[in-house]
Protein backbone atom coordinates (compact mmCIF):
# COMPACT_ATOMS: atom_id res chain seq x y z
CA UNK A 1 0.00 0.00 0.00
CA UNK A 2 1.39 3.27 -1.23
CA UNK A 3 1.20 6.07 1.43
CA UNK A 4 -1.23 7.85 1.94
CA UNK A 5 -2.97 11.39 3.09
CA UNK A 6 -4.60 10.77 6.98
CA UNK A 7 -6.04 13.12 8.89
CA UNK A 8 -6.32 12.79 12.80
CA UNK A 9 -8.67 14.86 14.99
CA UNK A 10 -8.55 14.23 18.75
CA UNK A 11 -8.41 17.17 21.39
CA UNK A 12 -5.83 15.23 23.04
CA UNK A 13 -2.25 16.50 22.44
CA UNK A 14 -0.57 13.10 24.01
CA UNK A 15 -2.87 10.96 21.30
CA UNK A 16 -2.44 13.15 18.51
CA UNK A 17 1.48 12.42 18.88
CA UNK A 18 1.72 9.10 19.20
CA UNK A 19 -0.63 8.21 16.27
CA UNK A 20 1.16 11.05 14.10
CA UNK A 21 4.83 9.64 15.13
CA UNK A 22 3.35 6.34 14.73
CA UNK A 23 1.90 6.80 10.84
CA UNK A 24 4.50 8.41 9.81
CA UNK A 25 6.79 5.59 10.49
CA UNK A 26 4.83 3.83 8.00
CA UNK A 27 5.51 6.48 5.61
CA UNK A 28 2.10 8.08 4.95
CA UNK A 29 1.17 12.17 5.05
CA UNK A 30 -0.15 12.95 8.49
CA UNK A 31 -2.24 16.06 9.49
CA UNK A 32 -2.94 16.61 13.03
CA UNK A 33 -5.86 19.08 14.63
CA UNK A 34 -7.46 19.37 17.79
CA UNK A 35 -10.87 20.02 17.40
CA UNK A 36 -13.94 19.50 15.18
CA UNK A 37 -13.65 23.62 13.95
CA UNK A 38 -9.93 22.67 12.28
CA UNK A 39 -11.17 18.99 11.14
CA UNK A 40 -13.84 21.13 8.57
CA UNK A 41 -11.27 23.81 7.86
CA UNK A 42 -8.64 20.82 7.46
CA UNK A 43 -10.81 18.98 4.75
CA UNK A 44 -11.91 22.09 2.55
CA UNK A 45 -8.44 22.86 1.72
CA UNK A 46 -7.08 19.77 1.43
CA UNK A 47 -8.63 16.15 0.33
CA UNK A 48 -7.83 12.99 2.55
CA UNK A 49 -7.73 9.01 2.18
CA UNK A 50 -8.69 8.57 6.14
CA UNK A 51 -10.07 10.37 8.64
CA UNK A 52 -9.08 9.22 12.37
CA UNK A 53 -12.35 10.84 14.68
CA UNK A 54 -12.65 11.17 18.29
CA UNK A 55 -16.06 10.95 19.82
CA UNK A 56 -15.24 13.17 23.20
CA UNK A 57 -14.72 16.65 21.97
CA UNK A 58 -15.66 20.02 22.73
CA UNK A 59 -17.77 22.28 22.03
CA UNK A 60 -18.35 20.22 18.80
CA UNK A 61 -18.37 16.78 19.59
CA UNK A 62 -17.07 13.67 16.73
CA UNK A 63 -20.93 12.82 15.96
CA UNK A 64 -21.41 16.70 15.16
CA UNK A 65 -18.27 16.78 13.11
CA UNK A 66 -19.24 13.79 11.21
CA UNK A 67 -22.36 14.72 10.24
CA UNK A 68 -20.98 17.94 8.76
CA UNK A 69 -18.03 16.78 6.78
CA UNK A 70 -19.76 13.42 5.53
CA UNK A 71 -21.65 14.10 2.37
CA UNK A 72 -18.75 15.87 0.87
CA UNK A 73 -16.23 13.21 1.49
CA UNK A 74 -18.16 10.22 -0.44
CA UNK A 75 -14.86 8.74 -0.85
CA UNK A 76 -12.51 9.08 1.89
CA UNK A 77 -13.12 6.47 4.91
CA UNK A 78 -13.78 8.28 8.34
CA UNK A 79 -12.92 5.68 11.63
CA UNK A 80 -13.58 6.85 14.86
CA UNK A 81 -10.74 6.88 17.28
CA UNK A 82 -12.06 5.12 20.49
CA UNK A 83 -11.30 3.71 23.64
CA UNK A 84 -14.88 2.20 24.53
CA UNK A 85 -16.18 -0.03 21.39
CA UNK A 86 -19.63 -0.04 23.04
CA UNK A 87 -22.44 -1.21 21.14
CA UNK A 88 -24.91 2.13 21.18
CA UNK A 89 -21.61 4.23 20.34
CA UNK A 90 -20.61 1.99 17.58
CA UNK A 91 -24.41 2.08 15.88
CA UNK A 92 -25.01 5.49 16.21
CA UNK A 93 -21.41 6.21 14.85
CA UNK A 94 -22.52 3.95 11.75
CA UNK A 95 -25.79 5.70 11.42
CA UNK A 96 -23.76 8.96 11.16
CA UNK A 97 -21.92 8.05 8.46
CA UNK A 98 -18.60 6.64 9.90
CA UNK A 99 -16.69 3.76 7.97
CA UNK A 100 -15.32 1.53 11.48
CA UNK A 101 -13.41 1.84 14.47
CA UNK A 102 -10.19 1.91 15.67
CA UNK A 103 -8.73 2.00 18.98
CA UNK A 104 -6.80 4.50 20.63
CA UNK A 105 -4.48 2.42 22.33
CA UNK A 106 -1.37 1.41 19.88
CA UNK A 107 0.40 -1.05 22.06
CA UNK A 108 -0.60 -3.58 19.65
CA UNK A 109 1.31 -1.96 16.43
CA UNK A 110 0.69 -4.94 13.69
CA UNK A 111 -2.94 -4.93 14.64
CA UNK A 112 -3.34 -1.40 14.31
CA UNK A 113 -1.34 -0.76 11.30
CA UNK A 114 -3.40 -3.53 9.71
CA UNK A 115 -6.48 -1.77 10.49
CA UNK A 116 -5.22 1.24 8.56
CA UNK A 117 -4.20 -0.62 5.82
CA UNK A 118 -7.61 -2.43 5.40
CA UNK A 119 -9.23 1.37 6.09
CA UNK A 120 -6.92 2.74 2.91
CA UNK A 121 -7.97 -0.43 0.58
CA UNK A 122 -11.46 0.69 1.23
CA UNK A 123 -10.97 3.62 -0.38
CA UNK A 124 -8.79 3.01 -2.89
CA UNK A 125 -11.36 0.33 -4.13
CA UNK A 126 -14.11 3.03 -4.09
CA UNK A 127 -12.11 5.36 -6.13
CA UNK A 128 -11.62 2.38 -8.68
CA UNK A 129 -15.35 1.27 -8.79
CA UNK A 130 -15.97 5.27 -9.23
CA UNK A 131 -13.49 5.38 -12.07
CA UNK A 132 -14.31 1.82 -13.45
CA UNK A 133 -17.80 3.11 -14.54
CA UNK A 134 -17.73 4.59 -18.68
CA UNK A 135 -18.04 8.22 -17.94
CA UNK A 136 -20.66 10.19 -20.35
CA UNK A 137 -21.35 13.67 -20.06
CA UNK A 138 -24.93 15.03 -21.06
CA UNK A 139 -23.25 18.21 -21.52
CA UNK A 140 -21.26 17.69 -24.80
CA UNK A 141 -23.28 17.89 -27.70
CA UNK A 142 -22.25 17.09 -31.11
CA UNK A 143 -21.36 14.04 -33.82
CA UNK A 144 -19.27 16.08 -35.97
CA UNK A 145 -15.69 14.81 -37.09
CA UNK A 146 -14.20 17.95 -35.04
CA UNK A 147 -16.12 17.11 -31.90
CA UNK A 148 -15.57 13.44 -32.18
CA UNK A 149 -11.58 14.52 -31.84
CA UNK A 150 -12.13 16.37 -28.99
CA UNK A 151 -14.05 13.67 -27.09
CA UNK A 152 -11.32 11.24 -27.98
CA UNK A 153 -8.92 13.64 -26.84
CA UNK A 154 -10.58 14.17 -23.13
CA UNK A 155 -11.25 10.44 -22.78
CA UNK A 156 -7.36 9.93 -23.36
CA UNK A 157 -6.25 12.85 -21.29
CA UNK A 158 -8.29 13.05 -18.34
CA UNK A 159 -7.25 9.74 -16.72
CA UNK A 160 -2.96 11.13 -16.84
CA UNK A 161 -1.76 13.82 -15.20
CA UNK A 162 -0.35 15.63 -18.11
CA UNK A 163 -0.44 19.43 -18.32
CA UNK A 164 -3.91 20.19 -21.29
CA UNK A 165 -3.94 23.21 -23.57
CA UNK A 166 -7.27 24.36 -24.44
CA UNK A 167 -7.42 26.55 -27.15
CA UNK A 168 -11.07 28.49 -28.75
CA UNK A 169 -12.59 31.43 -29.02
CA UNK A 170 -15.00 32.86 -26.32
CA UNK A 171 -17.86 31.24 -25.69
CA UNK A 172 -16.80 27.61 -27.18
CA UNK A 173 -16.89 25.72 -23.67
CA UNK A 174 -13.23 26.02 -22.58
CA UNK A 175 -14.08 25.82 -18.84
CA UNK A 176 -16.69 22.97 -19.80
CA UNK A 177 -13.92 20.98 -21.47
CA UNK A 178 -11.35 21.59 -18.55
CA UNK A 179 -14.20 20.67 -15.53
CA UNK A 180 -14.86 17.29 -18.00
CA UNK A 181 -11.00 16.79 -18.01
CA UNK A 182 -11.29 17.15 -13.98
CA UNK A 183 -14.90 15.44 -13.63
CA UNK A 184 -13.52 11.92 -15.34
CA UNK A 185 -9.91 11.77 -13.48
CA UNK A 186 -8.23 10.19 -10.66
CA UNK A 187 -8.52 13.99 -8.77
CA UNK A 188 -12.23 13.99 -9.43
CA UNK A 189 -12.36 13.87 -5.36
CA UNK A 190 -10.16 16.71 -5.21
CA UNK A 191 -10.98 20.60 -5.84
CA UNK A 192 -11.24 22.26 -9.37
CA UNK A 193 -10.13 25.91 -8.93
CA UNK A 194 -10.84 28.02 -11.61
CA UNK A 195 -8.73 31.28 -12.30
CA UNK A 196 -9.67 33.83 -15.07
CA UNK A 197 -5.65 35.41 -15.44
CA UNK A 198 -7.27 38.68 -17.55
CA UNK A 199 -10.10 39.44 -14.24
CA UNK A 200 -6.87 39.69 -12.31
CA UNK A 201 -4.88 42.53 -11.78
CA UNK A 202 -1.34 42.15 -12.48
CA UNK A 203 -0.33 43.59 -9.39
CA UNK A 204 -2.42 41.00 -7.30
CA UNK A 205 -2.26 37.97 -9.89
CA UNK A 206 0.99 36.45 -7.84
CA UNK A 207 -0.91 37.13 -4.63
CA UNK A 208 -3.97 35.19 -5.97
CA UNK A 209 -2.03 32.50 -7.56
CA UNK A 210 0.41 31.45 -4.37
CA UNK A 211 -0.89 33.55 -1.69
CA UNK A 212 0.79 35.40 0.95
CA UNK A 213 1.92 35.55 4.22
CA UNK A 214 0.62 38.42 6.88
CA UNK A 215 2.40 41.66 6.09
CA UNK A 216 3.58 40.41 2.64
CA UNK A 217 1.78 44.12 1.73
CA UNK A 218 -0.05 46.87 2.81
CA UNK A 219 -3.68 45.61 3.67
CA UNK A 220 -2.48 42.19 3.99
CA UNK A 221 -3.51 41.74 7.88
CA UNK A 222 -3.53 37.67 7.95
CA UNK A 223 -2.43 35.21 5.52
CA UNK A 224 -4.23 33.94 2.44
CA UNK A 225 -3.78 30.54 1.29
CA UNK A 226 -3.56 31.03 -3.26
CA UNK A 227 -5.30 29.28 -5.45
CA UNK A 228 -2.70 26.86 -6.36
CA UNK A 229 -2.31 25.68 -2.98
CA UNK A 230 -5.75 25.34 -3.24
CA UNK A 231 -6.17 23.04 -5.67
CA UNK A 232 -3.84 20.35 -3.81
CA UNK A 233 -4.80 17.14 -4.58
CA UNK A 234 -6.65 18.21 -7.65
CA UNK A 235 -7.10 20.65 -10.73
CA UNK A 236 -5.50 23.81 -11.59
CA UNK A 237 -7.36 25.48 -14.18
CA UNK A 238 -6.08 29.25 -15.33
CA UNK A 239 -8.40 30.92 -18.30
CA UNK A 240 -6.86 33.66 -20.40
CA UNK A 241 -3.24 31.99 -19.82
CA UNK A 242 -1.74 34.66 -22.94
CA UNK A 243 -3.09 37.56 -20.59
CA UNK A 244 -0.88 37.37 -17.79
CA UNK A 245 2.18 39.38 -17.71
CA UNK A 246 5.65 37.96 -18.90
CA UNK A 247 7.00 37.94 -14.55
CA UNK A 248 3.82 35.80 -13.94
CA UNK A 249 4.52 33.29 -16.73
CA UNK A 250 8.14 33.03 -15.77
CA UNK A 251 7.00 32.08 -11.93
CA UNK A 252 4.64 29.72 -13.48
CA UNK A 253 7.42 28.27 -15.70
CA UNK A 254 9.87 27.64 -12.32
CA UNK A 255 6.31 26.33 -10.65
CA UNK A 256 5.96 23.43 -13.50
CA UNK A 257 9.72 22.86 -13.58
CA UNK A 258 10.27 21.96 -9.49
CA UNK A 259 6.54 22.14 -8.23
CA UNK A 260 7.62 24.20 -5.21
CA UNK A 261 6.57 27.69 -4.57
CA UNK A 262 6.82 30.53 -2.27
CA UNK A 263 4.15 32.82 -0.78
CA UNK A 264 4.33 36.35 -1.25
CA UNK A 265 6.51 37.71 1.68
CA UNK A 266 7.31 34.04 2.73
CA UNK A 267 11.15 33.01 2.81
CA UNK A 268 10.15 29.11 2.90
CA UNK A 269 9.05 27.27 -0.42
CA UNK A 270 5.72 25.01 -0.37
CA UNK A 271 4.52 22.38 -2.31
CA UNK A 272 1.66 20.91 -3.77
CA UNK A 273 -0.26 18.47 -6.13
CA UNK A 274 -1.74 19.58 -8.52
CA UNK A 275 -2.59 19.07 -12.40
CA UNK A 276 -2.59 22.27 -14.50
CA UNK A 277 -5.07 23.15 -16.86
CA UNK A 278 -4.80 26.40 -19.29
CA UNK A 279 -7.05 27.91 -21.88
CA UNK A 280 -6.95 30.90 -24.13
CA UNK A 281 -7.95 31.96 -27.35
CA UNK A 282 -7.48 30.36 -30.49
CA UNK A 283 -3.88 32.00 -31.64
CA UNK A 284 -1.93 31.53 -28.57
CA UNK A 285 1.74 31.03 -31.32
CA UNK A 286 1.05 34.31 -32.09
CA UNK A 287 1.87 35.93 -28.96
CA UNK A 288 5.05 33.76 -28.48
CA UNK A 289 5.96 35.06 -31.92
CA UNK A 290 5.73 38.56 -30.75
CA UNK A 291 7.10 38.07 -27.67
CA UNK A 292 4.38 38.57 -25.06
CA UNK A 293 4.76 34.41 -23.71
CA UNK A 294 7.43 32.81 -23.03
CA UNK A 295 8.15 29.78 -25.63
CA UNK A 296 9.64 27.37 -22.61
CA UNK A 297 6.24 27.71 -20.83
CA UNK A 298 4.01 27.79 -24.19
CA UNK A 299 5.85 23.84 -24.32
CA UNK A 300 5.48 23.35 -20.51
CA UNK A 301 1.45 23.67 -20.72
CA UNK A 302 0.92 22.24 -24.12
CA UNK A 303 1.29 18.55 -23.73
CA UNK A 304 -2.05 17.61 -24.65
CA UNK A 305 -3.51 20.46 -26.87
CA UNK A 306 -6.91 20.19 -27.30
CA UNK A 307 -8.98 22.72 -30.50
CA UNK A 308 -12.65 23.67 -29.93
CA UNK A 309 -14.57 24.37 -33.06
CA UNK A 310 -16.52 27.44 -33.49
CA UNK A 311 -19.71 27.38 -33.94
CA UNK A 312 -20.14 28.05 -37.17
CA UNK A 313 -17.65 25.46 -38.40
CA UNK A 314 -20.03 22.87 -37.26
CA UNK A 315 -23.22 24.00 -38.13
CA UNK A 316 -24.60 20.71 -38.52
CA UNK A 317 -24.98 20.14 -34.90
CA UNK A 318 -26.90 23.26 -34.73
CA UNK A 319 -30.48 21.69 -34.59
CA UNK A 320 -29.31 18.98 -32.09
CA UNK A 321 -27.81 21.82 -30.03
CA UNK A 322 -30.95 23.98 -29.60
CA UNK A 323 -33.25 20.80 -28.80
CA UNK A 324 -30.85 20.12 -26.07
CA UNK A 325 -31.02 23.20 -24.75
CA UNK A 326 -34.51 24.00 -25.36
CA UNK A 327 -34.84 21.17 -22.69
CA UNK A 328 -32.87 21.79 -20.14
CA UNK A 329 -34.94 25.55 -20.52
CA UNK A 330 -37.91 23.53 -19.75
CA UNK A 331 -37.00 20.97 -17.08
CA UNK A 332 -35.03 24.09 -15.43
CA UNK A 333 -38.67 26.04 -15.70
CA UNK A 334 -41.06 22.84 -14.41
CA UNK A 335 -42.06 21.55 -17.31
CA UNK A 336 -42.29 18.03 -18.42
CA UNK A 337 -42.00 18.45 -21.55
CA UNK A 338 -39.70 20.65 -24.19
CA UNK A 339 -41.02 23.50 -26.64
CA UNK A 340 -41.08 22.76 -30.28
CA UNK A 341 -39.34 24.93 -32.75
CA UNK A 342 -40.41 25.62 -35.83
CA UNK A 343 -38.62 25.24 -39.07
CA UNK A 344 -38.74 28.48 -39.98
CA UNK A 345 -37.01 29.50 -36.83
CA UNK A 346 -34.82 26.56 -36.54
CA UNK A 347 -34.05 27.59 -40.43
CA UNK A 348 -32.90 31.51 -38.81
CA UNK A 349 -30.70 28.77 -36.05
CA UNK A 350 -28.90 27.81 -38.81
CA UNK A 351 -28.27 30.64 -40.54
CA UNK A 352 -26.98 32.84 -38.23
CA UNK A 353 -23.15 33.99 -38.07
CA UNK A 354 -22.79 33.01 -33.95
CA UNK A 355 -20.10 35.45 -33.12
CA UNK A 356 -20.37 34.46 -29.68
CA UNK A 357 -20.83 30.91 -30.39
CA UNK A 358 -22.28 28.30 -28.01
CA UNK A 359 -22.69 30.79 -25.26
CA UNK A 360 -24.51 32.86 -27.41
CA UNK A 361 -26.82 30.16 -28.84
CA UNK A 362 -27.41 28.87 -25.04
CA UNK A 363 -29.01 32.60 -24.42
CA UNK A 364 -30.88 32.86 -27.18
CA UNK A 365 -32.99 29.56 -26.52
CA UNK A 366 -33.00 30.52 -23.15
CA UNK A 367 -34.71 33.70 -23.76
CA UNK A 368 -37.20 31.88 -26.30
CA UNK A 369 -37.91 29.43 -23.10
CA UNK A 370 -38.34 32.37 -21.20
CA UNK A 371 -40.62 34.43 -23.81
CA UNK A 372 -42.77 31.36 -24.82
CA UNK A 373 -46.86 30.84 -23.80
CA UNK A 374 -45.86 27.43 -22.98
CA UNK A 375 -47.31 25.81 -26.10
CA UNK A 376 -44.60 27.54 -29.07
CA UNK A 377 -41.19 28.35 -28.34
CA UNK A 378 -40.91 32.17 -29.24
CA UNK A 379 -39.61 34.06 -31.49
CA UNK A 380 -36.30 35.34 -29.69
CA UNK A 381 -34.52 36.67 -32.63
CA UNK A 382 -37.42 39.40 -32.34
CA UNK A 383 -34.88 41.07 -29.34
CA UNK A 384 -32.00 40.55 -31.15
CA UNK A 385 -30.40 44.24 -31.25
CA UNK A 386 -29.27 45.62 -34.62
CA UNK A 387 -25.63 46.94 -34.02
CA UNK A 388 -24.29 48.70 -37.09
CA UNK A 389 -21.63 51.31 -36.19
CA UNK A 390 -23.32 54.81 -35.58
CA UNK A 391 -23.13 57.37 -38.68
CA UNK A 392 -21.52 59.94 -37.10
CA UNK A 393 -20.64 63.00 -38.66
CA UNK A 394 -16.83 63.93 -38.50
CA UNK A 395 -16.59 67.13 -40.48
CA UNK A 396 -15.06 69.46 -38.61
CA UNK A 397 -13.14 67.23 -36.17
CA UNK A 398 -9.68 67.22 -36.05
CA UNK A 399 -7.59 64.15 -36.47
CA UNK A 400 -8.12 63.21 -32.11
CA UNK A 401 -11.20 63.98 -31.59
CA UNK A 402 -12.58 62.06 -34.66
CA UNK A 403 -10.39 58.95 -33.33
CA UNK A 404 -11.82 59.46 -29.84
CA UNK A 405 -15.44 59.48 -31.21
CA UNK A 406 -14.88 56.69 -33.12
CA UNK A 407 -13.67 54.67 -30.55
CA UNK A 408 -16.62 55.60 -28.24
CA UNK A 409 -18.89 54.85 -30.96
CA UNK A 410 -16.86 51.14 -31.60
CA UNK A 411 -16.58 50.27 -27.95
CA UNK A 412 -20.25 51.12 -27.69
CA UNK A 413 -21.56 49.06 -30.11
CA UNK A 414 -18.92 46.28 -29.32
CA UNK A 415 -20.01 45.85 -25.51
CA UNK A 416 -23.67 45.96 -26.86
CA UNK A 417 -22.88 43.26 -29.02
CA UNK A 418 -21.91 41.11 -25.77
CA UNK A 419 -24.26 42.05 -23.86
CA UNK A 420 -21.69 44.24 -21.55
CA UNK A 421 -19.05 41.56 -21.45
CA UNK A 422 -16.17 43.21 -21.37
CA UNK A 423 -13.83 40.25 -21.55
CA UNK A 424 -16.03 38.61 -24.49
CA UNK A 425 -16.03 42.09 -26.15
CA UNK A 426 -11.89 42.73 -26.12
CA UNK A 427 -11.33 39.11 -27.48
CA UNK A 428 -13.71 39.92 -30.16
CA UNK A 429 -11.93 43.28 -31.23
CA UNK A 430 -8.04 41.71 -30.71
CA UNK A 431 -7.30 43.51 -28.43
CA UNK A 432 -5.86 42.83 -24.14
CA UNK A 433 -9.01 43.36 -21.78
CA UNK A 434 -7.08 45.92 -19.97
CA UNK A 435 -6.43 48.01 -23.02
CA UNK A 436 -10.17 47.98 -23.25
CA UNK A 437 -10.62 48.92 -19.51
CA UNK A 438 -8.53 51.80 -19.60
CA UNK A 439 -9.92 52.97 -22.83
CA UNK A 440 -13.19 52.98 -21.28
CA UNK A 441 -11.96 54.64 -18.07
CA UNK A 442 -10.86 57.32 -20.08
CA UNK A 443 -14.22 58.05 -21.59
CA UNK A 444 -15.96 57.75 -18.89
CA UNK A 445 -13.99 60.39 -17.31
CA UNK A 446 -14.67 63.07 -19.85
Amino acid sequence: MSAARILIVDDMAPVRESLTMFLRRWGHDVTAVGSGVECIAAVQQRRYDLILLDLNMSPMDGFETLTRIRNDLTHTQIYILTANDDEPTRKRAFEHGANGFIGKDIGNKEETNHRIQQALLKASERLRDLFAEPVTDSRFVGSSPAMQRVHEIIRRAAPTDANVLILGETGTGKELVARTLHEQSTRKTGPFVAVNCAAIAETLLESEMFGHVRGAFTGADRPQMGKYEAADGGTLFLDEIAKSSLAFQSKLLRLLETHRFTRLGATAETSANVRLICATGPRLHNSVTEGTFLIDLYYRINVIPIQLPRLCERTEEIPALVRHFVTEYCTRGGSDHALAVPDELMERFLQHPWSGNIRELRNLVERGVILSDGKAFADPFELEPILPLPVTDYTGLAYRDALAQFEADFFESLLERHGGNRHAAAEDAGIDPATLYRKLKKQSGK
